[in-house]
Parts: structure tokens; sequence; C-alpha cells
């Protein structure tokens, strides 16, 4: 994780019927700021 990201506080959603997991961080605004998005499999 870069050293800019450090210490914020981290949202992370799991959407079980898209199977997808986004990490995101809040913004200055309070408007959440997506880092990434990975997909995932439910076995």
């Amino acid at each position: 994780m870069p050293k800019n990201l450090i210490s914020l506080f981290v949202y992370c959603i799991l959407d079980t019927i898209s199977e997808t997991l986004s990490i995101h961080t809040e913004g200055e605004d309070g408007k959440l700021n997506e880092i990434k998005t990975i997909n995932f499999k439910i076995r």
C-alpha cells in the first residue's frame, strides 16, 4: 500500500451478487474514493 494511504480509514464493500470486493478511502470532501476492485469466487 502506498505510504500516503497509511492511517486513512479504509472502507471495503463486499458484493456477493456480483462477486466483487471494492476498496475505498474517504476523501477530504467526505465522498468515497475507489482504490481498487477485485473479483472473487464463492465456493
